[in-house]
């Protein structure tokens, strides 16, 4: 079951947004800025550092082709996102802050901060293929922000594109989140013969997220010049700590015809190296009972002054492994 409170916005406007231009972005925003809390003044104005609420919308496309089966998919979808990250200095340069977005792929950046905009770019070209990515993000008073994140990769047989509208206000002045004294943060985290709570060292999170997309993806055969589409949505929360260390729930529903749709369910924690997936498996897949779920429920909820989201599962081996979080403004 899933519960996921996330403002949905309307085709025309992810129309539009698709087509690009000024405007459209900032249509968006103000939707986004909707979701938000209201800008605390009594907060610190003199840096960005400290922990921001965000609210996100991605419009993603990619084109991969199979070569072993003849076929190339093409996948569009936008999703939505609540987010509590954190941004803080980076000592490497005067200028540079750290921010923590939760978009693994992309990894961590350091970002320039120029009068009221912090910005960063990066190009990287090999034998097999090239990456170009780069954001903006505009501070008022260091206080709230708004901005935009670009994403292109090609290579020899895929291609990828991502762009991504932000919106936030600072929430707290801390840059860890048991340190903000004003936020009320909850971290759990249980498995087989594990258990971890929010704290300074191991389970010290960069970022919290919680998502919602809708999609598409096409298989189109050359040879016959046949194609099949078929519509997807997903959600998840994912939470990614300072040292690298992350724990993601997936739950993706592909609905092939009015009365068949396949569901893949996935989580998988990264911790202490600790790193394996659990999904549901087909039957005589060869797959360890350790690493197939046998239940699984995931709940996830966003509101303007707090988030939360949780998850039990139980492998068919009986192993039962549960993740939550949440946090509320006092």
């Amino acid at each position: 079951m899933n519960q996921l409170k996330l403002v949905l916005f309307s085709l025309a406007i992810v129309m539009l947004v698709g087509c690009g231009g000024e405007s459209d972005s900032k249509d968006v925003s103000a939707e986004l800025k909707q979701t938000l809390p209201e800008i605390n003044k009594s907060l610190s104005s003199q840096s960005p550092e400290g922990i921001w609420r965000i609210a996100s919308h991605s419009l993603l496309y990619s084109s991969h082709e199979i070569e072993q089966i003849s076929e190339v998919w093409d996948e569009s979808s936008e999703s939505y996102s609540q987010l509590l990250i954190i941004i803080k200095k980076d000592d490497s340069s005067e200028n540079a802050y750290v921010i923590y977005t939760c978009d693994g792929h992309l990894g961590t950046k350091s970002w320039e901060l120029n009068g009221d905009t912090l910005s960063y770019g990066v190009n990287s070209d090999n034998d097999f293929s090239y990456t170009e990515q780069g954001g903006d993000l505009m501070l008022d008073n260091n206080l709230s922000l708004v901005g935009e994140i670009a994403y292109k990769k090609n290579g020899l047989s895929y291609g990828s594109t991502k762009n991504t509208i932000y919106t936030g206000v600072k929430v707290s002045d801390a840059v860890h989140f048991n340190e903000a004294q004003n936020l009320n943060v909850k971290l759990e985290i249980s498995g087989k013969d594990t258990f971890y709570q929010l704290s300074g060292d191991l389970m010290n999170p960069s970022c919290l997220s919680i998502s919602h997309a809708e999609g598409k993806r096409k298989m189109y055969t050359p040879a016959t010049d046949s194609a099949k589409t078929y519509n997807r949505t997903s959600t998840s929360f994912l939470i990614e700590m300072m040292g690298g260390d992350r724990v993601g729930v997936d739950e993706i529903t592909t609905v092939i015809d009015r009365e068949t749709s396949v569901n893949f369910t996935r989580y998988y924690p990264d911790i202490e190296e600790q790193d394996f997936q659990l999904t549901y498996c087909p039957e005589n897949s060869g797959i360890s009972d350790k690493r197939c779920l046998k239940s699984f429920i995931m709940v996830t909820s966003a509101e303007t002054t707090g988030m939360s989201a949780s998850s039990k599962g139980e492998s068919i081996a009986g192993e039962i492994f549960e993740v939550s979080f949440s946090y509320s403004q006092e």
